[in-house]
């Protein structure tokens, strides 16, 4: 005998809350009815797993009475299925397939079990009631691919722009290094450069030349400034800097250590020539 009963207006993928992940549609009166008096009754207890992640899944559970947590894993939201919902009908709708939450009781809950067999008798039965259940079914999976697709399009995004900061702060840090380790008015390494090149200068001098430092400290310096201005005397020391960088080697450090005192540090194959 067909089911004659009015079917519902089968919900659209807009009534899935995109900010309330992981909420189900419950099961409407006729469908409720219709797998609670013919599906076989199984009790568990609080903690009890009613089917675990990965598992062979041939088998539709509705929930009568009490709360069933679904685990997805993978830090996506679960789900929490109270009375008068449904879980696992793939399994039922295109066969078996692997499950892909673990599925725990939360508190002492009844289920109906629905397998495949039992599910093709009662399409043949209720054909009306079984459609508008599957529509609806399908209706929300669909909305839940769209809530995930959703969630990690936002995550995406805010993968990117954590890169694009994460980047952004990197260069600032190298600039701000740079700027630290570097004299402002001559644009040669300071003190704190020189410290921090060093090491690594020695480790790349090449093995047949000895390390050699020059000092140079300009002689009356201070009559510049006296007699001409700090301006002068800045681009004195500017002009100094450039004539020491013409005469480096590409490999050489030239730093100002601070006032009128400049080091040159260079490689040289015969270090008593220094004397």
């Amino acid at each position: 005998m067909r089911d004659e009963q009015p079917e519902p207006p089968v919900p659209s993928v807009a009534a899935i809350d995109p900010d309330r992940p992981g909420q189900v549609l419950g099961l409407a009166d006729a469908e409720f009815e219709l797998f609670s008096t013919h599906g076989v009754v199984q009790v568990f207890e609080p903690r009890e797993v009613l089917f675990l992640r990965g598992e062979y899944a041939c088998l539709m559970y509705v929930v009568e009475s009490g709360r069933v947590a679904l685990d997805f894993g993978g830090g996506k939201p679960g789900k929490v299925v109270g009375a008068r919902e449904s879980i696992g009908e793939l399994a039922l709708f295109i066969g078996g397939h692997l499950r892909t939450a673990t599925a725990t009781a939360l508190e002492r809950t009844a289920v109906r079990v629905i397998d495949q067999a039992l599910f093709e008798t009662l399409l043949q039965r209720a054909p009306g009631t079984v459609a508008q259940f599957m529509r609806r079914s399908f209706g929300y999976l669909v909305a839940s691919e769209q809530q995930l697709i959703a969630r990690l399009r936002r995550r995406n995004d805010e993968l990117l722009a954590a890169l694009d900061a994460l980047s952004e702060t990197r260069a600032q840090l190298g600039t701000a290094e740079r700027l630290a380790q570097t004299d402002e008015l001559t644009g040669l390494l300071n003190r704190r450069g020189l410290d921090a090149r060093l090491g690594d200068w020695l480790r790349r001098l090449p093995d047949e030349l000895a390390p050699a430092l020059l000092l140079l400290d300009l002689d009356r310096f201070r009559l510049v400034n006296d007699h001409c201005g700090q301006v002068a005397g800045d681009r004195a020391l500017q002009a100094v800097a450039r004539e020491i960088e013409a005469v480096a080697g590409a490999g050489d450090l030239v730093v100002r250590l601070a006032g009128d005192e400049f080091v040159l540090l260079t490689g040289v194959v015969d270090p008593a020539r220094l004397d």
